[in-house]
């Protein structure tokens, strides 16, 4: 079985925060790359719908 891990990070910056996600141990066949790339766009997701939440209380916390 294949491993991977993820990394999220907060970091204060003038009054806002940062946030990191990283991804380690992807292979690099065609399947392995699709699932990263559908790993990009769910955080992206799930990240633009914590902000939206966060600031305006107007955000769904899921991916589609």
């Amino acid at each position: 079985m294949a491993k991977y891990n993820s990394n999220i990070t907060f970091q204060s910056l003038n009054g806002e925060t940062k946030v990191t996600v990283k991804h380690e141990g992807w292979k690099g066949s065609e399947e392995w790359e699709q699932a990263k790339e559908w790993h990009v766009q769910a955080w992206e997701q799930v990240l633009s719908s914590l902000k939206s939440k966060l600031e305006s209380g107007e955000g769904a916390l899921c991916c589609k």
